[in-house]
């Protein structure tokens, strides 16, 4: 995972407060910004991947018969509660940035109406020059979406949740050279440029809810693993109490006997 971010740093020395979690999981998102709620999402990333490897790490003590079946039981419905409330965010965010990049389309639209003419050679340069770009990076759309359609039936929670990490921050990059240079972007010199931005953005945001839709599916998948050994665990524990309660009355009746 990345170095300590400040809002991990934060937690840390504030405390974790899951009623202040709440109170702002309940806060109206509608006049959220696109950065505060990529931000959210990176908290809410970063608390259910503490979640989950304190779960995992510690799973042999609490799965073990001198656990409390309550701590179990408690840690794996936190962990759920935290893949719901990553859903909600993810879906709240993926709306607001798709109206984001139908407000700039509009714009850009706006501007292609009245001055089709004028930028038709310019798009054809500048298409060029985005290829061009493109070369020298080394960019390749084949290669990117290879990436991405990777098979990820392999990956573990930490390398879902790394991978999610990483989009929020290519998407937030994005975004915000998009916002800083929509001035320019949108002018009438390079309505290319602005279709090729937006185009980037709809793509980051296609991918990071696939992405969060297969961590979900996976987190969900862990949930009901640890559930399942906890169920088994109860049980075991349960015939162990009866065996030992068996035997105490065996033990009573021989007394009685005597």
């Amino acid at each position: 995972m990345r170095s300590a971010t400040p809002n991990k740093i934060k937690r840390r020395e504030v405390g974790y407060s899951p009623q202040a979690e709440e109170a702002q999981s309940g806060a109206p998102t509608g006049k959220r910004s696109h950065k505060e709620r990529l931000t959210m999402m990176e908290t809410r990333l970063d608390v259910l991947e503490a979640s989950l490897e304190e779960l995992y790490q510690g799973q042999g003590r609490i799965l073990g018969v001198e656990s409390s079946q309550e701590e179990a039981e408690s840690r794996i419905d936190r962990v759920e509660s935290l893949v719901d409330r990553l859903t909600e965010d993810t879906k709240d965010s993926v709306r607001h940035l798709h109206e984001v990049v139908a407000e700039l389309t509009a714009k850009v639209t706006g501007l292609q109406v009245h001055t089709r003419s004028q930028t038709a050679g310019v798009a054809h340069e500048e298409r060029g020059s985005e290829q061009n770009k493109h070369r020298e990076v080394g960019y390749s759309p084949r290669a990117e979406k290879a990436q991405s359609d990777a098979s990820t039936g392999k990956r573990s929670h930490k390398e879902r949740l790394t991978m999610m990490e990483t989009r929020l921050d290519v998407l937030e990059a994005s975004l915000e050279e998009l916002y800083q240079g929509q001035g320019r972007i949108l002018g009438v010199e390079s309505s290319q440029e602005a279709e090729s931005w937006i185009d980037r953005v709809m793509s980051l945001v296609d991918r990071l809810t696939e992405d969060t839709k297969d961590s979900v599916r996976h987190l969900h998948e862990v949930v009901a693993e640890l559930t399942a050994k906890v169920t088994i665990t109860k049980k075991k524990r349960k015939s162990m109490e009866e065996v030992e309660t068996s035997k105490m009355r065996q033990v009573v009746g021989q007394l009685n006997d005597r």
